[in-house]
């Protein structure tokens, strides 16, 4: 599925939640790698002392690679949590313009649109339709 510019430039709003939301990815990304980082250093360390045999040779150090990971997991948790609430607010915006464009398009053509559908197949194809593209700018676009 290709990026669509026009559908992008009528959610005007949509598109600080999907800016935040990428951001929090990254930073959840940088906690995560900052966690892998401290333990893969605690373990070199850690194997340094044990094959070398010299006790004061880059002595491991525990209570701060368990502190990295400490730090490292709550960024990770809230980052993700706070994508998650920027997933769902653009998809809520997005919804609530699309569904008031297309009542006001509706309005503007008047009873005229019951010639080519019935009204009933009009607003079930509309309501899916806004619901799919829930999970394209939730989730897809970010």
């Amino acid at each position: 599925m290709m990026i669509d510019k026009r559908l992008i430039g009528m959610m005007g709003d949509s598109k600080r939640y999907i800016a935040r939301n990428v951001a929090l990815q990254w930073l959840a990304l940088a906690a995560s790698i900052a966690m892998i980082f401290a333990v893969s250093r605690y373990l070199g360390a850690l194997y340094d002392q044990l094959t070398i045999g010299d006790c004061m040779a880059g002595a491991p150090n525990l209570p701060l690679t368990l502190a990295v990971m400490a730090a490292a997991l709550l960024v990770h948790a809230a980052c993700t949590r706070g994508a998650a609430d920027a997933s769902y607010n653009a998809s809520r915006t997005v919804k609530k313009t699309l569904r008031s464009a297309i009542y006001e398009k509706l309005l503007r053509l008047g009873g005229s649109y019951t010639q080519a559908a019935p009204t009933a197949e009009v607003l079930q194809l509309a309501g899916e339709g806004v619901e799919q593209l829930e999970t394209y700018f939730g989730a897809y676009l970010p």
